[in-house]
């Protein structure tokens, strides 16, 4: 059986690529952002403002040390922000999605769906 790609915009660039499936879960959930952040809160990759972006990655991996998971709100300078991140290892990193923004239902089904993603995108 043959298996039908419905992807439309690739590349061979692993931040790239990581970057394409992240915007694409962004706009399908009207997301204001999504991250890709390191342990130590470095942002691999992002859909969104990047300054925003960077900051969330710093914050997000501060509170993720001991839980795999957060849903909640976070507060910065500017604003008052709905997230929900979800903390996963990969070959041994730690590895945190962040969902900024749009309905909590949302936020959830697009870490799910970017994180088989960004999964697959690593292991190619």
């Amino acid at each position: 059986m043959t298996m039908i790609d419905r992807r439309r915009r690739r590349s061979d660039d692993t931040v790239r690529a990581i970057h394409l499936q992240l915007e694409s879960c962004r706009r399908q959930a009207g997301l204001e952002a999504m991250i890709l952040a390191d342990g130590d809160g470095l942002c691999i990759a992002n859909a969104g403002d990047d300054d925003a972006c960077s900051e969330f990655a710093a914050r997000v991996s501060v509170m993720q040390r001991e839980r795999a998971g957060f849903d909640g709100e976070v507060w910065t300078d500017e604003a008052r922000w709905d997230v929900y991140v979800r903390r996963f290892d990969y070959e041994g990193f730690a590895l945190c999605l962040c969902a900024v923004g749009g309905l909590p239902d949302e936020r959830v089904r697009e870490i799910e769906h970017s994180l088989r993603g960004v999964t697959r995108i690593l292991s190619a």
